[in-house]
């Protein structure tokens, strides 16, 4: 399901990405994952640093509100297999 709205200036693909990420963000912290993501994407956004080079910020971000060492790499690691496959086309 997508949450953000139709004006996002963010290609289908990239919005998909983020879903992704943000599923991962959610698995590593449980439920407050939603309100948090939803936070953190409006400030990536407002900073205008977008597209798959943007991803990196923006799952870095996310990784700051990971207080648990151990939750923190897994995610790191699932996301960065996330965007390989989006940088190799897979």
């Amino acid at each position: 399901m997508n949450r953000f709205s139709p004006s996002t200036p963010l290609e289908p693909a990239i919005l998909q990405m983020i879903e992704q990420i943000n599923a991962l963000f959610t698995e590593a912290v449980g439920p407050i994952g939603l309100e948090l993501s939803k936070s953190v994407f409006a400030r990536w956004l407002a900073a205008g640093k977008l597209g798959a080079a943007g991803l990196r910020r923006y799952i870095k971000a996310l990784s700051e509100q990971i207080e648990d060492a151990g939750a923190k790499e897994n995610f790191l690691t699932k996301a960065d297999r996330l965007l390989l496959r989006l940088q190799t086309g897979q």
